[in-house]
């Protein structure tokens, strides 16, 4: 966005990234912008402005990775247009979860390295939810709660201690993906033929110079994926 494109074309926007620009707020224009569908925030430290985000109902897809978020957003209800919400890298989020009850055409919800001990009871209530990411989090223990997400078809649950309440998934019969750190198979899942376990163990040693590099080159090709396309499956 810069200062000498015309405000009527801003408002057609509907697909927006301020990926770490920096701004301690949300930025007060974006109230304007109301036919956004699509919105990044990524990597920015916001304390305030969650209101200028209530006119924007037309929003789809809302990442708030890496805000430094303590708590959901308490405007974020009116958002119920939403179907895809990233609130990854918050390492502190501890709270506001009654927030996330209107969201009800979640598809896809995004809790990695969230700092979670528990997941949520909230969640339980976003039956349309198909995707559900979990890791890098220190959960012991698959929730009864999640049993209900009847549409859930990929869980990712690796790098965190979960040992038990495998039981908790049989219900969930459209599960097809779920990612782990612990082997073997839970005795439990063999009553979901259809589910593809994938085991994501500890990752290797500190890379060389040039492995950093070739690395940090397709990290930038996922993220130009990622602007253009949307969450990578």
């Amino acid at each position: 966005m810069t200062a000498t494109a015309p405000s009527a074309t801003l408002q057609l926007l509907v697909h927006l990234a301020l990926v770490c620009c920096r701004p301690k707020a949300v930025p007060k224009h974006l109230s304007s912008l109301t036919t956004l569908t699509r919105l990044d925030l990524a990597g920015n430290s916001l304390q305030g402005g969650w209101q200028r985000l209530l006119p924007l109902t037309r929003l789809r897809d809302l990442s708030l990775r890496g805000c430094l978020l303590q708590a959901v957003p308490q405007q974020l209800p009116a958002l119920t247009a939403l179907t895809r919400l990233d609130l990854n890298a918050n390492k502190q989020l501890d709270g506001g979860w009654q927030h996330l009850l209107p969201l009800t055409q979640l598809r896809e919800l995004n809790f990695v390295l969230c700092g979670l001990t528990a997941v949520p009871e909230q969640v339980s209530a976003l039956t349309a939810l198909t995707r559900l990411a979990l890791s890098h989090n220190s959960l012991t223990v698959v929730p009864q709660h999640l049993s209900v997400l009847r549409n859930l078809a990929y869980l990712s649950l690796c790098f965190n201690n979960v040992s038990s309440g495998f039981q908790h998934l049989l219900p969930l019969t459209g599960l097809t993906r779920l990612t782990l750190s612990r082997e073997p198979v839970p005795a439990e899942l063999a009553a979901l033929p259809r589910l593809r376990i994938s085991y994501v163990h500890s990752p290797p040693p500190s890379a060389t110079p040039l492995q950093a590099c070739i690395a940090a080159l397709i990290l930038l090709g996922l993220l130009a994926m990622y602007l253009a396309y949307g969450w990578l499956a």
